[in-house]
């Protein structure tokens, strides 16, 4: 049996950043089951950052204390995967401020409490796996800006990598990690003229160099980035030429202008974020106070939704899309066969359905783990799948016709996420479990239902398509068993 159940679940010295800037994480935090999202704001003139408890119908109320002191000018912030650490860039002192994140989502200061950063830093990531942390400084005077990378130890902490700083193009603002953490992308503003986009692979221990060419171009005055869950799309929000580039994601990451390259904003488009569904694209429009959903199509392309544009507030900048609001307890260990095409998949291993857990070894506490073997009747584990990356996508839906019991809502979860295969990344899976209800002895044996699609993201080439019932023990394990 697949029990499912509710859970309640991220300004400088020119025209960029005129203003007091507000910089928004939410944090789906990956706790025991009811626990809810917090979500953190940085205020620029107040020096802080407040913190808050997402309660029923995501309603905010303040924590205890309700801020938190950070450095001078506080800009971006950004969460880690596992929920436990929260980083934010200070555009005063160049700065980047760590703190714990508590059960309870409050934070506190690590120690040290800030780490050295560029001139001028802007934009946060967090890598998927938590293992590295990327800083775009903005620098300013139009000079060429860096990228600030670390690498993040025991308790979250930050230390530099080696080297601590590669280059990017002129005035570093946005910075976005893809799903299957092998790419970073970098918007590089340019003020008033066309700016660039750098796009850097990523190395052993989560090191940056920049992919050839090392930058692709954008419209005018580019601000942020974004990546599509499936790591198929970029979007960039062009702020001076009211527009939204957009690209293909092809071998190693490399980008390629879709066409039309670009689609027309709503004015001054500033941020950007991608749905989990990764089927809109949400856009503010900060001289405008509006902000732009647009469609997601064929090909990752963008087109408008009606309305084009809905009513923002005292100029909308950042932007977020809330994670979907289920959570699957455990998809258990579907240990028979599956067949499809001649081939035998021989192992599942404790899939959740928490977008927000990073993947982890056996016994480590970490829920989100999924293996699979598969290969001919003869050599059923010639080839291994393991995922490395959180999930990007984890929606619980209900199927007709289908009744789990036991007063479950839903019944079947869809999940997507990146990983290896025989120990290669850049592989995508997609996967659907359907709980089909027990039978009498109290076992979900046959009952329960799976489909699984693996493909390699470079080429989008199929790898393994299969789907069956599963065959042996109830499926239910627990998180992390």
């Amino acid at each position: 049996m697949l029990r499912l159940h509710l859970r309640s679940g991220s300004g400088g010295r020119r025209r960029l950043w005129l203003g007091a800037a507000t910089a928004i994480a939410l944090l789906a935090y990956a706790a025991p089951a009811q626990a809810a999202p917090f979500v953190y704001v940085t205020n620029e003139d107040g020096a802080s950052v407040s913190q808050y408890d997402a309660g029923a119908g995501g309603l905010l109320a303040p924590l205890f204390p309700p801020t938190v002191a950070a450095g001078p000018g506080p800009r971006e912030v950004a969460v880690s995967p596992d929920g436990a650490s929260v980083y934010l860039t200070n555009g005063g002192n160049d700065s980047v401020s760590q703190y714990d994140a508590g059960a309870g989502g409050a934070l506190t200061p690590k120690s040290p409490p800030t780490v050295a950063a560029g001139a001028n830093p802007i934009g946060v990531a967090v890598s998927p796996d938590g293992g590295s942390v990327y800083v775009a400084n903005f620098i300013g005077g139009n000079f060429g800006g860096t990228v600030s990378q670390y690498d993040v130890g025991p308790g979250g902490a930050l230390t530099p990598k080696s080297p601590p700083t590669v280059f990017a193009d002129h005035d570093p603002s946005g910075v976005a990690v893809s799903p299957d953490g092998q790419s970073v992308y970098v918007t590089n503003f340019h003020l008033q003229e066309n700016g660039t986009l750098s796009q850097y692979d990523v190395g052993p221990g989560g090191t940056l160099s920049p992919k050839s060419p090392a930058t692709v171009g954008t419209g005018e005055d580019p601000v942020q980035v974004a990546v599509s869950p499936d790591g198929k799309s970029v979007y960039v929000t062009n702020n001076g030429s009211n527009t939204v580039s957009q690209y293909d994601v092809g071998a190693g990451g490399k980008l390629t202008p879709k066409s039309p390259a670009t689609v027309a904003g709503g004015g001054g488009p500033f941020g950007v974020a991608v749905s989990p569904d990764g089927k809109s694209v949400y856009v503010t429009n900060l001289p405008r106070e509006s902000a732009s959903p647009t469609t997601v199509g064929a090909g990752g392309k963008l087109t408008p939704k009606s309305p084009a544009t809905v009513a923002g507030h005292g100029g909308p900048r950042g932007v977020a899309v809330s994670p979907t609001n289920c959570r699957m307890k455990g998809a258990g260990r579907f240990t028979d066969t599956v067949a499809s095409n001649g081939r035998v998949v021989r192992k599942g291993d404790s899939l959740s359905s928490d977008r927000g857990k990073p993947v982890g070894p056996p016994n480590s506490g970490i829920a989100q783990r999924l293996h699979l073997a598969w290969g001919p009747p003869t050599n059923p584990t010639q080839h291994k799948f393991s995922l490395t990356t959180k999930l990007t996508l984890a929606d619980c839906i209900d199927t007709a016709g289908v009744n789990p019991g036991q007063g479950q809502t839903f019944d079947t979860l869809l999940a997507e996420g990146g990983g290896t295969v025989n120990g290669s990344p850049g592989f995508h899976i997609r996967i659907r479990l359907t709980d089909g209800g027990e039978n009498p002895s109290g076992s979900g044996n046959l009952k329960d239902r799976v489909r699984v699609k693996i493909t390699k993201l470079s080429n989008d080439r199929q790898v393994l398509q299969a789907s069956g019932r599963l065959g042996a023990g109830n499926q239910d394990a627990r998180d992390g068993a």
